[in-house]
């Protein structure tokens, strides 16, 4: 479970002791851990509204799940969400969104942007090619904190996309 797995590294990470590599090594994986875990919670999340409304969900796996990579909301979650459910549904789930959790959408948008931003930068580059940068980095314990938020959302997301195909009558 991903809240083991960052406490673990968060753990690791106040008691490894002196030195660069391994707090900077730590720091990567945690928040590797956690952007693996979100694409994994957007595909899900995509798949809730594939479910009973499309009654097809190996195509929608197959065709629009296993095509995308990243987790970014504008690039890619809102359109996986668009493919399966419309851009007039889309606009209302996030709207409903809104209204359960005031800026909810935008703050969605906000967190996932940046993470992908940060995300990309540890996976395309390497510890000794990027020292300076990787100092910058934020402990795990950033990172959980992170993680808590983004339950938040997405939990106020996937409510509001549960209620409003709930109105939508499955084909």
């Amino acid at each position: 479970m991903i809240d083991d797995t960052l406490k673990e590294l968060s753990e690791w990470f106040e008691n490894c002791g002196e030195g660069v590599a391994r707090p900077t090594l730590l720091s990567k994986l945690a928040l590797l851990e956690l952007c693996g875990w979100l694409e994994s919670e957007l595909d899900r999340l995509v798949m809730v509204a594939e479910s009973g409304h499309l009654k097809d969900a190996a195509w929608v796996q197959k065709n629009i799940v296993d095509k995308t990579y990243g987790m970014d909301y504008s690039d890619h979650f809102r359109p996986m969400m668009c493919k399966v459910v419309g851009e007039v549904y889309v606009r209302r789930i996030e709207a409903r969104c809104d209204t359960l959790m005031p800026n909810g959408t935008a703050d969605i948008k906000s967190l996932l942007s940046m993470l992908w931003l940060t995300r990309c930068k540890l996976a395309h580059g390497h510890y000794d090619g990027q020292v300076v940068q990787q100092q910058l980095y934020q402990a795990p314990s950033w990172v959980r904190q992170q993680h808590k938020k983004l339950k938040k959302m997405l939990g106020t997301f996937e409510q509001a996309l549960t209620q409003e195909l709930g109105t939508i009558q499955p084909a």
